[in-house]
């Protein structure tokens, strides 16, 4: 993995910059990824993600609100592969081989997917519950992100059915469901289309 651009907060090189030096402008590696074979990348505004090869989460980068691991690698406890990365503004998100999806960073509009009661963000890649899982590796999961929404493309094994999930802050309509209000956990979009 190559890296470039501002690195105000140590989301290009995994370290902050320093006032002479506030970007890089050539391709680098970052420090913290030397050695690591990449499967998928992701950026936020401040935090950077990446899947290894052996299914492993590592960001790097602002930790301000949560996005950014406290130990900078992770894998779901029993020991899953993640599959599939995406970063919002301070929020990040990953899908793992059975199609659970994880997340952790700010949920001010409920871009999570999940309840924090009482803070206004969660540093700990938790669950979203919502979505249907399967306990096989052939379902195919995309997650994407815009600043501060999720959206979740989940292919079943069974038939080949294409389901679409979204969730978090709708206020300009960036979920597609006819409504402005935002969406706190996940939500089946497009049904009849």
């Amino acid at each position: 993995v190559y890296a470039f651009g501002s690195n105000e907060r140590g989301q290009v090189t995994g370290i902050p910059s320093t006032p002479d030096r506030p970007f890089e402008s050539t391709p680098i590696i970052p420090e913290c990824l030397k050695d690591i074979h990449a499967i998928a990348v992701a950026a936020g505004l401040f935090h950077s993600a990446v899947l290894t090869d052996s299914g492993e989460l590592v960001t790097f980068g602002s930790g301000q609100f949560g996005q950014s691991l406290v130990h900078g690698r992770w894998k779901p406890n029993d020991g899953s592969r993640l599959v599939s990365v995406a970063c919002g503004r301070r929020h990040t998100v990953v899908a793992d081989e059975h199609g659970r999806i994880w997340t952790f960073g700010e949920n001010k509009y409920g871009q999570l997917g999940r309840s924090i009661e009482g803070k206004k963000f969660d540093p700990t890649p938790t669950l979203v519950q919502g979505i249907p899982t399967f306990a096989t590796k052939e379902i195919k999961v995309a997650v994407d992100c815009g600043w501060s929404h999720t959206i979740v493309h989940v292919t079943t094994p069974i038939n080949g059915e294409s389901l679409i999930f979204g969730w978090g802050r709708n206020d300009k309509g960036q979920l597609g469901l006819g409504t402005r209000q935002n969406v706190m956990a996940p939500a089946v979009l497009f049904k009849d289309k």
